[in-house]
């Protein structure tokens, strides 16, 4: 039985250590008792490649268990369990304590689990090792929702985040079925790549038993789901008839890790890379009113559905539940693009599909309380990396009818032979298969000049209205590190590729257009550049994407659907005239592989491109094509054919492409007829015009902006005068802006004018000369100062706004020489601190409000020395405590052998002494080396032996108390 752990629970508040939980009285907990503690279980952990592409060595593990050995998930129907990585155990000493929060996981909030056994890895960079062998998971201090992993010096090398969770075993087990291992940044520091902190580098299983108020035994009973599901399309009570919940799924957020890679040599190599997404949904928050979901996305971020629906979220092949009597789930997919330094996009990687199957319900809004495999109202969820890359959750897109949110799960990859359960959990697996796979030669600086890149996730959910905000991209940026691939991201947005590709970093002289095929039978959308090259010719850049469109053939019915095709277009046609000289065909599916292009041909005025056997545009899938035309754009109409048989047989879509016939001549309009600035002395002030082209269809406005002193029969520079762009094109029934920019930076107060001068290729209107008047105003300027204190000797300096160093040489006051106007920003910064001493600036920045500014205070203290920890290794320890006492105040507590250390320690020149505060249970141990004086590095070498204390037999023949 699956208890999910945001139902409500009824227990006792768990203490913080065994010994306290099972001396607590037997109770009934109520809402208000949200405290547990969970110890011993097991922990899977997976390592990537990353860290070892990077050049580290992770040693065989030690102590670890088989992974058919028992775990607390045993015999759970329909409970995952890792099924690669290293097994090991965790002591039932100690606890971890966690809270929740109406209902909810509210974070860890002390203690820790110990485990039994681990790893020594070697860093790279002469970083020495790290003794992660018998590590603990403690708290983060820096979020409860993060674990860190802390070895046996003390330190969080690592830490744990984005954790899927459910309590599960009749309330006995706190089962986190995945969670992702990352980089801390004092590792990274160690390692001298801060590129590398916060990246993933393994996945970890870990399931623990949860203390109740009568041990470990006890159960935790559920109460029933406080709040009724909304499934889509269902009535919301009291509303005029008709107003219905409706599913609209939004990303979040994504980051990107990379996996694996094989063969890799860096921007020359030929070897592959596995690259996989962490990405965080949010369900809408609406509830009869307009919020806004996801912050900074403009519309998108804010769904058009008033009342939010519930979303189901079951694992595949766990039963058949409500709404749709079936195992429903979302689904997930990625792809990367290349943006060629011409503009061309392309596809150049895809995964598979991966199954969701558990959601966490973070951040719900108030009160939408649901099990882990129904998304509420608000709440939030990620699928990390690490469970991004697991094998048994991937599959095929062709399993997929998208548009209707529909798996053939019937002789899919997990149930052949459609029998309704899955008879194939881990399928074949070279750690490649059904992943993003990027290719060396698709990503290097060297084979790519100028490329940019591109990231998209989109998250497939049954019923979503609108699946423009649950896919979402980034801004990649590859880079080689020498030894390994990482891609960078940056710049989330919502929306397709294609709507970013039109609207971001677009050359002058292209015209763009960008329409979307919406049918029963899903989406797809045609994007164009039109590039005008300058020498009479264009290019045309077309990407047409295919999100979610899909002829389907499938037989039977749910939950064992079975789809036997789901295939999109095998054929693009544009309309070319037939006196038009057509060149330079290009054509991209993003794979490596020629002998499944498309085939291009012309007949009849039209241009196609069609799909050999088995290479149909399917599904998330964008290919691309290009041709070059000594003829302008205009609006025409392209063609899809549909690769399965059925009616409609192909859909037409609006696009550009060149123009046929007579090209009309442009007609250029130019307003304001001229323009009068005015600024302060010191700044700047700007206008903009407008230059419009009233050409008929497939004309073409070129022009060229100078300026001239006082007329344009004389065209000369003008020093204060700008115009951006200064030159370009516009397209029939179209108009640009021109900023017009008066800069009086080095002007004096007075009155000036000067003239635009705008060329175009209207045979009518060739020239037009606009007039620009400036008037700049005089400034008063206002001085920056204040003092300083506790200086010792000289060095101090300081900088205003970024400029020339002021040498403060002793306590007092300051005063910049450079007056600044008023309303100005000003910032005071440290430029050099005295020698041996610290700085801080209170005061130090603002806006000049009509006065002096007197008030900057610059406040300077010694440097105190640096401090060295003192410690060294314990051995020989079996049971119990050990209590180690640094100068007779200081106490460090250890229950295993390993690296221990007194830290921050002591300064440089400090006496230290380690003595032994507490000895160990049975056992007598003893310090080597411990007194001396701290040095300018870390004491390392005061290690700890402990051995067995022998026990005295007297003459009477009774034991006595072991020696101590």
């Amino acid at each position: 039985m699956l208890i999910p752990l945001a139902f409500s629970l009824a227990l006792a508040s768990a203490a913080g250590h065994a010994a306290d939980a099972k001396a607590s009285p037997t109770s009934k907990a109520t809402a208000a008792q949200t405290q547990w503690a969970a110890w011993g279980g097991s922990v899977v952990l997976r390592w990537s490649q990353y860290l070892q592409d990077e050049g580290a060595v992770i040693g065989t593990p030690e102590r670890s268990l088989p992974l058919d050995s028992p775990r607390l998930t045993d015999n759970g129907i329909g409970l995952r369990q890792a099924a690669v990585g290293d097994l090991f155990s965790m002591r039932r000493s100690g606890s971890i304590q966690f809270r929740t929060h109406q209902h909810q996981f509210d974070g860890f909030t002390g203690g820790s689990l110990q485990v039994e056994g681990g790893y020594l890895i070697t860093l790279p960079n002469d970083a020495g090792t790290i003794d992660l062998t018998d590590f603990r998971l403690q708290p983060s201090p820096l979020n409860p929702m993060f674990l860190d992993v802390v070895s046996q010096d003390g330190k969080a090398w690592f830490y744990i985040d984005r954790l899927m969770y459910e309590i599960v075993g009749q309330g006995r087990v706190l089962a986190i079925y995945t969670a992702d291992m990352r980089i801390s940044w004092q590792l990274a520091e160690r390692m001298s790549a801060p590129w590398m902190a916060h990246q993933s580098v393994a996945d970890l299983e870990i399931l623990t038993e949860l203390l109740v108020a009568d041990g470990p035994n006890g159960a935790l009973i559920p109460a029933a789901d406080p709040v009724p599901s909304h499934w889509h399309g269902d009535p919301v009570p009291g509303q005029p008839a008709g107003t219905i919940y409706q599913a609209d799924l939004f990303m979040q957020s994504m980051s990107l890790v990379r996996k694996r890679q094989s063969g890799t040599t860096g921007p020359d190599g030929s070897g592959r890379m596995v690259f996989a997404p962490s990405s965080t949904l949010r369900n809408n928050r609406n509830n009869g009113t307009s919020q806004v979901t996801i912050p900074s996305q403009g519309a998108l971020g804010t769904s058009t559905a008033l009342w939010g629906a519930d979303i189901p979220w079951r694992q595949k092949f766990t039963g058949n539940y409500a709404p749709h009597g079936n195992d429903q789930h979302p689904y997930l997919i990625w792809n990367l693009y290349r943006i060629n330094a011409n503009g061309r996009i392309e596809q150049i990687a895809r995964s598979g599909v991966k199954h969701a199957w558990l959601t966490t319900n973070s951040s719900c809004e108030p009160g939408e309380n649901h099990d882990s495999h129904i998304l509420g109202r608000g709440c939030s969820d990620t699928y990390s990396d690490g469970n991004n890359d697991t094998n048994g959750d991937l599959s095929f897109r062709s399993e997929i009818v998208p548009a209707r949110g529909l798996w053939g799960r019937c002789g899919s990859l997990f149930d052949p032979g459609c029998v309704g359960s899955n008879t194939n959990p881990q399928p074949a697996n070279d750690g490649y298969v059904r992943r993003m796979v990027v290719h060396e030669p698709q990503i290097s600086a060297t084979k790519n000049p100028g490329a940019t890149y591109l990231f998209d996730s989109w998250y497939i959910a049954r019923d979503d209205i609108n699946i423009y905000n649950s896919q979402a991209s980034v801004v990649a940026t590859p880079t080689w590190s020498g030894s390994a691939w990482n891609l960078g991201y940056s710049d989330f947005k919502l929306g397709s590729v294609t709507d970013r590709w039109v609207s971001e970093s677009v050359p002058a002289g292209t015209q763009v257009a960008n329409v979307e095929l919406d049918t029963p039978e899903g989406r797809a959308k045609l994007a164009v550049r039109a590039t005008d090259l300058g020498n009479g010719t264009w290019r045309y850049d077309y990407a047409l994407h295919n999100l979610d469109f899909s002829r389907a053939v499938m037989q039977g019915s749910e939950p064992n659907l079975r789809v036997l095709s789901s295939t999109g277009f095998d054929r693009f046609s544009l309309p070319v005239p037939s006196d038009a000289t057509i060149t330079d065909l290009w054509f991209s599916d993003g794979d490596l592989d020629a002998g499944n292009d498309w085939i291009a041909s012309s007949t009849g005025g039209q241009l196609s491109w069609t799909a050999p056997a088995g290479a149909t545009l399917d599904w998330g899938t964008l290919y691309a094509f290009s041709i070059t035309a000594n003829r302008p754009p205009v609006a025409s109409i392209s063609e899809l054919r549909v690769a399965e048989s059925g009616s409609p047989a192909g859909y037409t879509l609006q696009t550009l492409a060149p123009i046929a016939g007579t090209i009309p001549d442009p007609v250029a309009s130019l307003t304001p007829a001229s323009i009068s600035l005015s600024a302060n002395a010191g700044s700047s002030a700007s206008a903009a015009l407008t230059l419009g082209n009233g050409g008929g269809p497939g004309s073409t406005l070129d022009y060229l902006v100078t300026t001239a002193p006082a007329s344009c029969a004389s065209p000369g520079a003008v020093a204060w005068l700008d115009a951006t762009p200064a030159s370009g094109s516009v397209s029939s029934g179209g108009s640009t802006q021109i900023t017009v920019t008066a800069d009086a930076a080095l002007l004096a107060a007075g009155s000036y004018g000067a003239r635009l001068c705008v060329d175009s290729s209207d045979p009518v209107n060739p020239a037009f000369e606009v007039p620009v008047s400036l008037t700049v105003n005089p400034v008063a300027s206002y001085s920056v100062g204040g003092a300083a204190s506790g200086t010792s000797g000289s060095g101090l300096s300081l900088r205003l706004n970024g400029g020339a160093a002021l040498a403060v040489p002793t306590d007092g006051v300051f005063t910049f020489p450079t007056p600044l106007a008023n309303g100005t920003p000003y910032a005071v910064t440290l430029n050099s601190a005295p020698g041996g001493q610290t700085c801080s600036i209170a005061h130090g920045s603002g806006t000049i409000a009509g006065a002096n500014v007197t008030n900057v205070a610059v406040n300077c203290a010694d440097i105190p020395p640096q401090s060295y920890s003192i410690g060294g290794r314990i051995r020989g320890m079996t049971a119990g405590t050990l209590v180690l006492q640094l100068n007779g105040n200081l106490t460090l507590s250890r229950s295993s052998n390993g690296l221990y250390a007194f830290a921050p320690g002591l300064p440089s020149g400090d006496a230290y002494a380690v003595t032994v505060h507490t000895q160990p249970t049975g056992q007598a141990c003893t310090v080597s080396n411990p007194n001396g004086i701290v040095g300018a590095a870390n004491v390392t070498n005061v290690d700890v032996d402990c051995a067995a204390v022998a026990e005295a037999i007297f003459s009477d023949g009774f034991e006595s108390a072991p020696l101590r």
